[in-house]
């Protein structure tokens, strides 16, 4: 991995028990989108976030910096 792809993907590494049908699911999204597992799973939750902001906060004006996609997807 370069320097620079390191310094995107900077973050808390963290250890998750999934359930197989979920990590079953996250796998093949991952490889149909031509992403890592993890950067799939980060991509599902910063959409979630996303959706779940602005459905509960039409009319707040939510952080959305901390909600970009800094995958390049």
């Amino acid at each position: 991995m370069t320097e620079e792809m390191a310094d995107k993907y900077k973050g808390r590494k963290i250890s998750i028990t999934f359930p197989d049908q979920l990590f079953e699911r996250i796998s093949e999204a991952a490889d149909t989108e031509v992403r890592s597992f993890s950067q799939q799973v980060v991509f599902l939750c910063m959409e979630a976030f996303k959706t779940r902001d602005e459905e509960a906060l039409p009319d707040k004006n939510v952080n959305k910096s901390t909600l970009q996609d800094d995958s390049g997807s």
